[in-house]
């Protein structure tokens, strides 16, 4: 159930809310938007609840949570939520390019990659900060090397900085120079890592994983969401079908559909989703033209010792595909 507060509601009538979800034993959140409150409670009869606090003062009304997931919802939040990330906006009106590799690079290829991302169009570079691993069933681990030379990044080119994270004790160390965190697609369940992403203080790109159900994608944003983070953002880059022309299928349909349903900002990485670079740019085209706030893109550059994948586009791709993208975004 979802208790609404009024906007005139004074703390003290806000407190006395909460008390009496606490003196009924039942479970609450309570989320502040920038109009409203509202107070998500779990457990008990519906009717019980309603009866107990519709009477109260401040209460505008009591309603039932339709949706599994709680936080992520529009139900509880119904303004588009705004991130920022490093002077970045994201979810707004214009589109980010978030653009690079998610491999590490050397020192003066990263900062001369990202230089040419920024004079190109992009407004974060992603990179990478784990070792290459070697045996089949190693575990990677952070170069700090690498963690420094995001602050380069940073420094020499005034780009923001997007970092995966793969395990929970990685956070705090990689929060501490990436302007945003990226949790991958196997990890999308994982949730130690997204508890801990939760507890910082850093936005988290959220990305879809390759067998998850919408629902359950935005019950994986829940867990961000209920440890304190409010500056999520979720990246579509395709789910398995029994498609095989295309690594997977990328389903540009979840773009509107998460606008509707949910308040965070939505983005899509066309490459990922079908691996191969000749589809990037109409891809991300309609990506931008179904509503996508941002993409993220796999640029590689000729001085960088590690490309990117199937899917990785040359610079002077990149640059054409932010140029159409701009004339779309005034077109529409």
């Amino acid at each position: 159930m979802i208790v609404i507060i009024r906007t005139d509601a004074g703390e003290e009538q806000i407190r006395r809310i909460i008390a009496q979800a606490e003196a009924l034993g039942l479970s609450h959140h309570l989320s502040r938007g920038a109009e409203r409150a509202v107070l998500i409670l779990g457990g008990g009869d519906p009717g019980a609840i309603e009866q107990a606090f519709a009477p109260l003062p401040g209460v505008e009304r009591v309603v039932p949570l339709t949706r599994p997931y709680r936080l992520a919802g529009r139900e509880v939040h119904p303004a588009d939520t705004l991130v920022q990330a490093g002077g970045v906006l994201i979810g707004g009106a214009q589109p980010v390019l978030i653009a690079g590799t998610a491999s590490p690079q050397a020192d003066t290829a990263a900062v001369a990659l990202a230089a040419a991302l920024r004079d190109a169009g992009a407004q974060v570079m992603r990179t990478g900060v784990y070792r290459p691993v070697s045996a089949m069933f190693g575990t990677p681990q952070v170069d700090a090397a690498a963690l420094q030379r995001l602050d380069g990044i940073r420094r020499e080119t005034g780009l923001a900085v997007a970092c995966e994270v793969l395990a929970a004790d990685d956070v705090p160390a990689i929060a501490r120079h990436a302007d945003l965190l990226i949790v991958g697609a196997e990890q999308m369940h994982a949730r130690p890592l997204l508890q801990t992403c939760g507890w910082s203080n850093r936005p988290v790109i959220l990305t879809r994983g390759e067998s998850a159900q919408i629902q359950e994608w935005l019950q994986a944003a829940d867990q961000l969401l209920a440890g304190g983070n409010r500056q999520v953002l979720l990246c579509e880059q395709g789910i398995r079908t029994y498609e095989t022309a295309t690594s997977h299928t990328l389903d540009l349909s979840a773009v509107p559909l998460i606008r509707r349903v949910s308040h965070l900002p939505v983005l899509v990485d066309p490459g990922q989703g079908s691996g191969q670079r000749q589809l990037v740019e109409p891809l991300a085209l309609a990506a931008v033209a179904a509503g996508a706030h941002g993409l993220l893109i796999d640029v590689r550059h000729p001085q960088a010792h590690a490309g990117g994948g199937e899917a990785a586009i040359d610079l002077a791709a990149f640059k054409a595909l932010a140029a159409r993208l701009h004339a779309l975004v005034a077109a529409l």
